[in-house]
């Protein structure tokens, strides 16, 4: 059976975690962003305004840095453009068929882990475990997130549900 994200007021009587895994960089800091790293920015900012709720993600980015002001969210810091499967696009290059296997485990394991540490240090702070895990796309953020779902059941941290969210050209491919 699915279970509903949010379901209105009942639901948001107790305070929800979020953690949001996103494919694309947000606009910030001089940096053009997709229409993919703007919804996902939306989402994180909608989600903080709502009551009992609480949101915190996750973007890559070769040129943002962490910022100062907003401990709810951190970029993935990365050497090269961000790592895209179709074929033309205003911001990138990189293929991720042109990464060897051992470049592409690196990244996705490299993921894997600083997600579980941002989620281990917000969990410390907030005195409660994540509820849902939200991966944007359906490709690598994805099966970071089963990854990072498995994970946690191992070190005894059963609660996180994962979403997956299926938007823009992941829905064409």
């Amino acid at each position: 059976s699915t279970v509903p994200i949010i379901q209105c007021s009942r639901s948001l009587r107790r305070a929800m975690l979020i953690f949001q895994i996103g494919t694309n960089n947000w606009q910030r800091q001089g940096e053009f962003a997709p229409g993919s790293g703007i919804l996902h920015a939306s989402f994180h900012d909608s989600m903080n305004n709502m009551p009992g709720v609480k949101s915190y993600s996750i973007y890559p980015s070769k040129k943002q840095t962490n910022p100062e002001d907003d401990p709810t969210y951190r970029v993935f810091k990365i050497e090269h453009d961000i790592p895209i499967c179709e074929s033309v696009s205003p911001n990138s290059s990189y293929r991720w068929h042109s990464m060897t296997e051992e470049q592409y485990d690196a990244y996705l394991k490299r993921l894997e882990n600083e997600i579980c540490q941002f989620m281990d240090e917000v969990e410390a702070k907030e005195g409660k475990e994540f509820d849902y895990l939200i991966s944007h796309h359906a490709f690598t953020n994805a099966m970071t997130a089963a990854q990072i779902v498995e994970r946690r059941h191992k070190e005894g941290k059963t609660k996180l549900k994962h979403f997956n969210f299926v938007h823009g050209t992941a829905l064409k491919m």
